[in-house]
């Protein structure tokens, strides 16, 4: 319509919903799920989409709780989840250990307590991103580049790992942060020097970051972290398979292919060619 596809379809929800603002939130969640699909579907195609998808969304109260201003993770968790009325835990049933769900009740989507905290601190990790792009945007002429932050811990994915320290151009395409579900990069702007702006002064000395180990060098990146972790740690971090081969000298990036972590049957066969 109007040179524009059109996905349309009229179903009932497979969870009741008990207000329209709970019914305005699942639906927002499957039209996302629809779009993750379709930018998918496009990338395989040579049509690769560089800006973010805007979903626009009319029910005021669904506006207002996706926002969540000012609330902490919990708050938002409880907030999307419910109260507690029964705890998830194991039980033993016909002689078999079997995880319960918990139930809640009063939560605006039908989540359990793991799915709530990802989203929320996914939504909360997206709205931080806009609003650092924002600034960067209104200091364009101070700005030459991004680099790509990831956290220096051991639950960092390797998608995200291998990608830390990273740096583009202005102008350069970047990969949308959050880039799944509990993500925590964020892209921070490399700014000119001193001389680049006219100012004839010296540069500040080199900072730290943190990492689960402490401050480091604002320089290190999750390769160090890996390159300086015990095979436990390694382990923990790339699975028995991928930290043997990465102790044998695979290098990080044949690991990874096109966003998604490369299945072990394929890496021989990537290593040998």
């Amino acid at each position: 319509m109007n040179g524009a596809a059109i996905s349309f379809s009229s179903k009932k929800h497979t969870t009741t919903d008990d207000s329209t603002t709970a019914a305005e939130l699942t639906e927002l969640h499957l039209r996302a799920c629809d779009v993750v699909d379709f930018r998918e579907l496009l990338k395989e195609i040579g049509l690769e989409q560089q800006e973010p998808t805007i979903i626009f969304q009319d029910n005021q109260a669904a506006i207002q709780i996706s926002m969540t201003e000012g609330e902490t993770i919990d708050q938002m968790v409880r907030r999307l989840r419910g109260r507690v009325v029964r705890r998830a835990s194991w039980r033993t049933v016909d002689g078999r250990r079997t995880y319960i769900p918990g139930t809640y009740s009063g939560g605006v989507m039908t989540l359990t307590t793991p799915q709530a905290e990802a989203l929320a601190r996914t939504a909360a990790m997206h709205v931080g991103n806009q609003a650092r792009e924002a600034v960067y945007a209104a200091n364009a002429d101070l700005v030459k580049g991004y680099q790509r932050v990831e956290t220096l811990d051991t639950k960092t994915c390797l998608i995200c790992g291998v990608a830390d320290g990273q740096v583009v151009k202005t102008g350069e395409s970047r990969t949308m942060l959050p880039a799944h579900p509990n993500c925590r990069g964020v892209w921070v702007p490399v700014l000119k020097s001193w001389r680049e702006l006219g100012i004839d002064a010296d540069e500040v000395a080199p900072g730290t970051r943190a990492s689960m180990d402490g401050q480091v060098p604002e320089y290190e990146t999750w390769r160090d972290l890996l390159e300086k972790a015990g095979p436990a740690r390694r382990v923990e971090i790339l699975g028995p398979s991928r930290a043997r081969l990465y102790a044998q000298g695979y290098p990080l990036e044949a690991l990874v292919k096109d966003g998604r972590v490369v299945p072990l049957a394929e890496l021989p066969k990537r290593g040998a060619a």
